[in-house]
């Protein structure tokens, strides 16, 4: 891999990194009284898209013909997975979200064989034993006998994150970036009338974020949405899956380090035991789907 390309790799992991703390602190709010109260988390979701659908918006012609599918995977990949990441971040430290949310390649994995008639070898299948016995590591509780239930939502996210990417493989070709326009387009409505549904406190969020709130919407557009995602998709153009997919799995590790020194989550040998084992579950399943000449899982931006 070209120097040059091997930094561009770099920057997105970073940004997807830093991604799972600013997603925190939109729906978390900072704490401090009378400072910002936090967006309520459809709503977070659904405000960043219509942002992020204004800049789309050039993109989104011609109409695809496949346009019904596009919506149906727009609600599973879009609206439900982003909404169910960020009720998640609400209660789960940033640091064990970056690790739970990469459940979404072993799920893709699965998903593949019972939506796809794909096959699972023995390699895969260890390295999906891997991933799930590392996350519920992390997500247990031995001394109250129970699941954090953040990171529950969390992997019901990445769970909607790997279905709704088996949707997509399945529609008529549609180039990537305009795929992305549509199911933003198509997912904020879903959000929005969800958050007006279910949700409360949506303009006391607004009008107590100020500036701070806007830069931090500014860098999960910008930053997230169409920088990081876009320069993922031009460099999987340019190199072999097997080969970059892998390679992402800095980004959880930059999420671990972000929320340790960003947002004080405290770390424990059960954390760093359970995340190695995810890990490296996720790293064998990612290699022997390259192999396979499948589409990689999608690194799922809480923001996957």
């Amino acid at each position: 891999m070209r120097p040059r390309d091997f930094a561009l790799l770099c920057a997105v992991c970073v940004v997807w990194g830093l991604n799972f703390v600013v997603s925190k602190w939109i729906v978390v709010g900072d704490g401090v009284p009378g400072g910002f109260s936090g967006l309520p988390p459809m709503f977070a979701v659904g405000i960043r898209f219509a942002i992020a659908s204004v800049v789309l918006a050039p993109l989104l012609r011609p109409i695809p013909r496949d346009l019904p599918a596009i919506v149906g995977a727009a609600a599973v990949y879009g609206a439900a997975h982003f909404g169910l990441v960020h009720a998640g971040v609400l209660t789960a430290s940033a640091s064990a979200a970056a690790i739970v949310i990469q459940l979404g390649t072993p799920f893709t994995a699965l998903l593949s064989v019972v939506m796809l008639g794909e096959r699972i070898g023995w390699r895969r299948a260890v390295g999906i034993a891997l991933a799930f016995s590392g996350v519920t590591l992390i997500a247990f509780e031995p001394d109250q006998l129970t699941l954090s239930i953040g990171l529950a939502f969390i992997a019901a996210g990445a769970f909607c994150g790997a279905w709704g990417s088996i949707l997509v493989k399945r529609l008529a070709p549609i180039g990537a970036i305009r795929l992305q326009a549509w199911i933003v387009v198509c997912s904020t409505p879903m959000l929005l009338a969800g958050s007006l549904a279910a949700e409360s406190g949506q303009l006391e969020g607004l009008a107590s974020g100020g500036w701070r709130l806007a830069g931090a919407q500014a860098f999960v557009v910008v930053g997230v949405t169409l920088f990081a995602h876009t320069a993922y998709v031009w460099l999987l153009r340019r190199y072999e899956a097997s080969f970059i997919s892998p390679l992402t799995l800095m980004s959880p590790v930059w999420g671990v380090v972000f929320g340790v020194t960003l947002m004080g989550d405290a770390m424990s040998a059960k954390f760093f035991v359970g995340a190695a084992l995810a890990l490296a579950g996720v790293a064998v399943v990612a290699m022997r789907t390259g192999r396979r000449g499948q589409e990689p899982a999608a690194v799922a931006e809480p923001d996957s």
